[in-house]
């Protein structure tokens, strides 16, 4: 009976952790300039979407024991800029704890001009 329960509590952890990695190994995928159909065939569709102006943010979360890891994946006319993370301590249910997003945390953005 011990053997069953250490098992069951064993597939149940490897489980988790194997849920919780997937979303790192896809966002090492991710580059600046890519577009939002390539983040979505990638990451699929987000947890979470915010607008301002021209801009947008995705969030993606993932959960593990005790504690939630989220991705911010930030968009600027349609191409990602940039990528940031933060942690979470909520039940398990992602959708009641994505952030509010602060438009000041957006990473800067790099205009390239081309004289011709």
């Amino acid at each position: 009976m011990k053997k069953q329960k250490f098992l069951l509590a064993f597939i149940m952890l490897l489980i988790l952790t194997s849920c919780g990695s997937s979303f790192s190994r896809k966002s090492a995928m991710v580059d600046p300039g890519m577009k939002k159909s390539e983040v979505l065939d990638i990451m699929g569709a987000p947890g979470n979407r915010q607008f301002q102006g021209d801009s947008e943010a995705w969030q993606y979360c993932s959960t593990g024991m005790g504690s939630d890891k989220y991705w911010v994946i930030w968009f600027t006319r349609g191409a990602v800029v940039g990528m940031t993370t933060y942690n979470g301590y909520g039940t398990g249910a992602c959708s009641q704890f994505y952030k509010q997003i602060n438009w000041e945390d957006k990473p800067d953005q790099t205009i390239e001009i081309r004289r011709r």
